[in-house]
Order: C-alpha cells, then structure tokens, then sequence
C-alpha cells in the first residue's frame, strides 16, 4: 500500500511536500514537525490501550494551526443499525464483484483486530489529546471522517 501511495503521490514526495513512512503504531512512533497529518482507516486497527498515546504524539508533532485529518469505521448506538450499515456494505462488496466468501474471509479476518469507536468517542479521545477544534466533518452508514485542528 506504500508504494502505491507513492506512486500516486511522486510529483509531492520528490517535492518534499509530502512524507510518507512506515511505521508501528501500537509503538513509539516519532514524527517530526508537521502541518498536517492524514491518518484514514487507521487509528481503527490500533490497540485500544494505544490509541490516546499514538494521538498525543501525533498531536505533539503538529505545528499550532495544523491538523489532523482522520476517516474512522464508527459504532452507532443503536445495534440493529450497525447490523444494518455491515448488511448494507456487504451488498455493495458484492455488487463491486466480491463473493460471499470473500466478504465472509475478511470479516473474519478483522474481527478482534478491527475495533470501531463511536463518534463521540472519538471527538472526546481527539480533544483529551490536546485537538481543541473537532468536528465530523464527513459521515456516511458506519464510516466518518474528523477534522482536528491544533490551535
């Protein structure tokens, strides 16, 4: 997936506008001064225990008036409408051409590893980790994106 990103990215990275790294995120990631983060479908698959850590590194590492720009799979209250949004997405796999047993192999392959939060659970880790300005700035079934600014 790296080297796709930086195939798509070249122009920015050999600009040096855009960094991209690996790295392990339930560990002691360091990055350095930046004004903006993009972390999609990411902070989902990072050990609960982790994640306010992970944040506030991140969060350290942004300049004041920077941002975090975050997409996240998110719980809903109710349970029949996660069963739901999962039914409905399941459809869409296989309209995109998956088969049944694809879908069922993934799904198994993310459960216990994928661990969704809700969305105001994760406005409140974003703001318990210094973000001052959150919002949702994007929402579709299960699936959000955040915006978290640094002042």
């Amino acid at each position: 997936m790296l080297e796709e990103a930086r195939q798509k990215l070249s122009r920015h990275v050999d600009a040096r506008r855009v960094t991209l790294m690996t790295a392990d995120l339930d560990g002691d990631l360091q990055l350095p001064s930046v004004n903006v983060v993009l972390m999609n479908w990411t902070l989902q698959f990072v050990r609960p225990i982790h994640r306010e850590g992970l944040l506030k590194r991140i969060h350290s590492s942004i300049k004041p008036g920077g941002a975090l720009l975050m997409a996240e799979k998110v719980l809903v209250e109710d349970s029949l409408l996660n069963r739901l949004y999962i039914e409905l997405y399941y459809r869409y796999k296989a309209r995109q051409g998956y088969t049944t047993e694809e879908i069922q192999r993934k799904r198994e392959s993310l459960e216990n590893v994928l661990v969704p939060y809700r969305v105001e659970e994760n406005v409140e880790l974003l703001q318990r980790c210094g973000f001052t300005t959150v919002d949702t700035c994007f929402r579709w079934f299960n699936w959000a994106a955040f915006v978290a600014i640094k002042r």
